[in-house]
């Protein structure tokens, strides 16, 4: 592209020459027409490569943009709500859970208790009730995780004292026997 643009230079000088010179008007018609030949092919190679260059506009004016970032957000705002909402039955698992454990260690639930679990949870939720109970549902669980280790290290002790009396009356009674003979 660069060599037409000096081609055409150097045309426009030879035309200035032979202006100058005053020579005939078949020479100058000659540059005439050849510097015309050279800006028409100069313009289809400009033209050439505008037409194979491609244009991307990012911005609301183009109408695939505009469309494309309102399904995006529409999107987005639809996969919150679904979390959201999602999310709802994780919270009234965790709760039954609760009330599960609470009512277990209780031991026993009446009517009226279940009554009072529910409007605590559900009909008017009082988190700091529900945090206490929490506490004190965690509390018992872990003592009693910590009675039923001592109870069964009281069992294995037992079981270990049988095993020695066993074996105690054992050789006790291999003594007596070798006494007697």
């Amino acid at each position: 592209m660069s060599g037409d643009v000096e081609m055409i230079h150097r045309r426009v000088k030879d035309v200035r020459a032979v202006i100058g010179n005053s020579q005939s008007t078949g020479k100058i018609q000659e540059s005439v027409e050849e510097t015309k030949t050279l800006v028409q092919r100069l313009k289809e190679t400009i033209e050439e490569g505008v037409h194979n260059f491609k244009h991307h506009r990012i911005g609301f004016k183009t109408p695939f943009v505009f469309w494309t970032i309102v399904i995006e957000r529409a999107l987005i705002l639809g996969l919150f709500t679904w979390i959201i909402i999602s999310e709802k039955p994780n919270q009234d698992r965790i709760d039954n859970d609760l009330k599960y454990r609470y009512i277990k260690m209780k031991g026993d639930a009446s009517a009226e208790q279940i009554a009072a679990l529910e409007d605590i949870f559900e009909l008017h939720r009082d988190n700091q009730k529900i945090e206490q109970m929490r506490e004190d549902v965690e509390t018992y669980e872990e003592a009693v995780r910590k009675q039923a280790a001592l109870a069964e290290q009281v069992r294995l002790k037992e079981q270990a004292a049988k095993e020695q009396e066993s074996k105690a009356k054992s050789i006790k009674d291999k003594q007596e026997q070798t006494k007697v003979k």
